[in-house]
């Protein structure tokens, strides 16, 4: 049985409740009990609880704070709340407690007071349920505040199965027998408040009496075990309240299995062994970095100056203080109404836009951040910008939200996200928290009797074309959302619809690979400029630039694009003052065989290339300059990375004019980026602060990089890709310094290729430190690429896999030609070399490779590819030993 303590029982720190006044009789007096018998102290007044949370006890630790109240009365307490930071629970937080574990106090936040939080207090498990309607439980039960179990327990208050039939649908009739002979519902309030209060009078010493136990047992809903179906969850969540059991229950003929009479304190034993079933929250932030930041200290903030607001969590907010502590920064402290500590403070940081330190720092002037600017800040050791006027949804997270709570009408909301992933901008992790900031329920799967909103990055994707054939009224634009946060209110949503028909979805690889090979007999017409002195468009894929830079404008003295049917006019000619900036070199033409081609006219614009069937199908290759990527490469970049469907020949002429005028200015750095997702984010809003350019390929390789960030120099694609094209390669420190200086440094202090590698740093023990410094200085000198003008097929699922081994082929200056046409073009002895890369799963009686081995075709193993450019390239490894 559960015994008193008198109020000793507990080490540790102090702890203080204040009891609604809205609570009463038996009620009352049961949570008091449970208050009294593990150590704490009943406050008088919300001003003694909230005095109490977060203040010293003398003993090194905090003392706690809490206000237990009626989710009909919360709104009484919120403005408390959003001052100074104190739990609002219900009064089975202090049951459950005692239930579970007389000594220690659960977790808060399975018990919020808010009205919202339709699932406060529930514990719940599912059975007989399929994988994708659980996720949806799952997140309809965890954002309406309740807990979900993996596995059937005594201490669970539902279960949701389908059919009245199973082991866990038996073992719940039997708890819920067990409930019954308590007795719970003969009790009378009158007799627990009586009982109640000669224990509190004695001290509460000796076990608490036993119609105080199944009280509060039944007030946490123990005495009955609901076994009901999924419709429960489902109109409940679109009634906005709870629904009655009873009516989602099932028919069946099951008894439950005859037991002995149940005995109390057997079940109390019961409970207490599932003191884990409310394991505490995680304390960390989307950036996970206070808990270890103070084994990294460093002296780089000593002029800095924070103060952080009362209405922060205590425990976040002391792992904070440490942390910037940890940066030498200093840590203010407001005492009483005093605005002197603020008047020295450079930062202030705010959860939300209310409480003293909030008004005070309005008032002053003081620069407010929001709890994820400071973690992206300790993250990357550097202060980030505090600018955040641009709407964006990194803006919208590093700003303190607007109140506390959520945003009025939009608890209901069910929001599903389309086109968002790791690697996009926004991220997919970034729009999870926009939208917990909303208070909306973010759900995981398009379902079409929940999802009540659907957010698209773009209008393509499977979820997409589902909702518009569903008829979905919301199916909306990220901007709707951002505005939502920036006005804090909700907006309708027929300003940010997606309208027309939904884009056709990019071309999966092998379709796209049987379409070229089908086109192969046709009149092939290489992309060209109109004039020949004009530079030629860089190869770039629409869908490699940063969302945020999809908008920019054209220059204005780029000449408007002509109307869809008609010719593109010429723009009107320029005084010829060339530089050696503005003006390239004149294009000469390839030899090649099989390709025709004719000298333009003086006066007349370029005749476009035609390559005749025979050359299409020799797959020759063609010279092409250093920098510019090969048609290989440009093929399959095309064909993995492309989302949109080629448009008119006049769209692509606006498109060729666009590109011209930018590429007539300074150029720009642009990165390839790796890392986390928090490093990732971290680095791509220094470039774009230092007006930089991040490309996203997700784990691609992009051509049109210039510089590839890492903190571990691995066998990836982008980095064995970025070697072999003689791209910058440098440590994340580059941008961290850039930044402080405010604009891009000297690459050289930080490239990869140092004799030694910090503990900050890995470098694979099977890559030569020094290969990317080697390659970019062969390239930048005018040496040749590692695979200059050579050959090579696939034959298998090699390791590395096709798509990387061919950005890394076209990389290195060679060509990727499949096995049949390298077969044609083969010749003994061949200068450069023609090879096949084998994999490991072909097997001997393979006929293509038979047929390799007959015409004495040399053919390696996988890993020569990428050992080759990796290893030490003073004894670079030769082709015999690959032989496979």
């Amino acid at each position: 049985m559960v015994t008193g303590s008198s109020g000793t029982a507990t080490a540790g720190p102090s702890w203080t409740v204040y009891i609604g006044s809205e609570i009463s009789g038996a009620l009352r007096v049961a949570v008091e009990v449970c208050v009294r018998v593990m150590g704490g102290k009943v406050a008088e007044s919300i001003d003694e609880a909230v005095a109490a949370e977060g203040s010293s006890n003398g003993k090194g630790a905090s003392n706690e704070g809490y206000i237990v109240c009626l989710p009909a009365a919360y709104a009484t307490y919120v403005k408390t709340r959003e001052r100074h930071y104190i739990p609002l629970v219900t009064p089975a937080w202090a049951f459950r407690s005692v239930l579970h574990n007389a000594q220690v106090l659960l977790p808060t936040e399975k018990f919020s007071a808010n009205p919202r939080k339709l699932f406060s207090s529930i514990v719940l498990y599912t059975a007989q349920v399929e994988v994708e309607p659980d996720k949806v439980i799952r997140s309809l039960i965890t954002h309406g505040g309740g807990q979900v179990v993996s596995h059937p327990s005594r201490s669970a208050t539902h279960m949701i199965c389908l059919r009245p039939e199973g082991k866990e649908f038996l073992q719940a009739l039997n708890w819920n027998a067990e409930g019954a002979m308590l007795g719970v519902e003969a009790l009378a309030d009158s007799d627990v408040a009586t009982s109640g209060t000669s224990f509190l009078a004695g001290g509460c010493r000796g076990s608490i009496p036993d119609c105080v136990l199944k009280y509060i047992m039944g007030q946490c809903q123990l005495s009955k075990h609901h076994i009901v179906s999924y419709n429960w969850v489902q109109e409940s969540v679109h009634a906005n309240r709870l629904l009655a059991e009873n009516l989602y229950g099932f028919d069946h003929k099951a008894d439950a299995v005859a037991a002995p009479p149940v005995v109390l304190s057997d079940v109390v034993m019961a409970l207490q062994r599932d003191a884990t079933l409310f394991p505490p929250p995680a304390d960390a932030t989307p950036v996970d970095i206070w808990k270890d930041i103070s084994q990294n200290s460093a002296n780089q903030w000593t002029s800095e100056a924070f103060v952080l607001a009362e209405h922060i969590a205590t425990r976040l907010r002391q792992r904070m203080l440490q942390a910037i502590q940890a940066m030498g920064a200093k840590v203010l402290v407001l005492a009483g109404d005093d605005p002197g500590a603020m008047e020295a403070a450079t930062h202030v940081v705010c959860a939300y836009q209310t409480g003293r330190a909030y008004e005070l720092a309005m008032t002053l002037g003081k620069p407010v951040v929001g709890l994820q600017w400071l973690a992206a800040s300790l993250a990357l050791r550097t202060l980030l910008p505090m600018t955040f006027e641009e709407l964006s949804i990194r803006n919208v997270l590093w700003y303190p939200a607007k109140k506390f709570g959520s945003i009025p009408g939009m608890e209901s909301l069910i929001v599903t996200l389309s086109g968002f992933t790791a690697r996009s901008t926004p991220s997919r992790d970034d729009m999870q928290a926009i939208i917990r900031l909303t208070g909306a329920c973010w759900l995981p799967v398009l379902s079409r009797s929940h999802t009540t909103h659907l957010i698209c990055l773009e209008p393509t994707g499977e979820k997409y074309k589902r909702a518009i054939t569903w008829s979905c009224q919301n199916v909306v634009k990220l901007e709707w959302i951002l505005q939502c946060v920036k006005q804090w209110r909700y907006l309708p949503e027929a300003d940010f619809t997606w309208a027309g028909k939904p884009k056709l979805p990019k071309f999966d690889v092998h379709d796209a690979l049987a379409v070229l090979d089908t086109a192969a007999d046709k009149e092939i017409t290489p992309l060209k400029p109109k004039d020949a002195d004009a530079p030629k468009p860089p190869a770039v894929p629409a869908l490699t630039t940063p969302v945020l830079l999809r908008t920019t404008q054209p220059d204005e003295a780029a000449p408007e694009p002509a109307a869809k049917g008609q010719k593109a006019k010429k723009a009107p000619a320029k005084a010829k003052t060339p530089t050696p900036k503005t003006k390239p070199p004149k294009a000469k033409e390839p030899k090649t065989k099989g390709l025709k081609t004719e000298e333009p006219k003086a006066d007349a614009p370029a005749q476009k290339a035609v390559a005749s069937k025979e050359g299409s199908k020799a797959g020759k290759a063609v010279k092409r300059p250093r920098d510019e990527p090969s048609t290989a490469f440009v093929a399959a970049k095309a064909v993995a990375t492309s989302k949109r469907v080629a448009k008119s020949g006049a769209e692509d002429d606006d498109v060729v004019v666009v590109k011209r005028t930018v590429r007539t200015k300074a150029p720009k750095r642009v990165f390839l980026l790796t890392g986390t997702h928090e490093e990732i984010a971290i680095n791509e809003s220094i470039v774009q602060f230092l007006g930089g350019v991040v490309v996203h390929s997700q784990r691609a390789f992009d051509p049109t990089c210039t510089h590839v960030i890492c903190r571990e120099l691995r066998r990836t694609e982008k980095i064995v890709a970025a070697c072999a094209a003689g791209k910058w390669i440098l440590t994340p420190e580059y941008l961290r310094d850039s930044r402080a200086q405010g604009l891009f440094l000297c690459e050289e202090g930080y490239e990869w290729g140092l004799d030694k590698v910090s503990k900050d740093h890995y470098c694979d023990p099977r890559v030569w430190l020094p290969v990317a410094k080697y390659w970019r200085t062969t390239l930048a000198g005018g040496g040749a690429r590692a695979l200059e003008g050579w050959t090579l097929a696939l034959l298998g699922d090699t390791v590395p896999p096709p798509s990387m081994c061919a950005h890394v082929i076209a990389a290195a200056g060679g060509v990727l030609v499949d096995v049949a046409a390298l077969l044609k073009q083969f010749k003994a002895e061949s200068d450069p070399p023609m090879l096949v890369l084998v994999a490991e799963d072909v097997k001997k009686s393979d006929k293509t490779l038979k047929e390799l081995v007959r015409r004495k075709v040399p053919r390696v193993k996988p890993g020569f590819l990428v050992d080759y450019i990796t290893k030490d390239q003073t004894a670079r490894p030769r082709i015999e030993d690959y032989l496979a």
